[in-house]
């Protein structure tokens, strides 16, 4: 599984200005945080992080003694 991330442009609801995020976000996220209409996507940006399956585990599990 990938996930694709990019940097935004975001508008400060106080002054109106436009600036750009530190970090990188999926596209759903920056939905969901600045709303739509107050967020640009900085496509040179973009970022693909392989992040392997969710539901399989990796840890070494460990019996507790009793």
């Amino acid at each position: 599984m990938s996930l694709i991330l990019y940097r935004f442009k975001v508008r400060d609801p106080i002054t109106g200005k436009w600036y750009r995020t530190n970090y990188r976000l999926a596209v759903e996220e920056a939905q969901e945080r600045y709303g739509e209409g107050n967020y640009e996507l900085l496509e040179w940006s973009k970022e693909v992080r392989d992040v392997g399956d969710p539901l399989k585990l990796t840890a070494v599990h460990v019996q507790g003694s009793g």
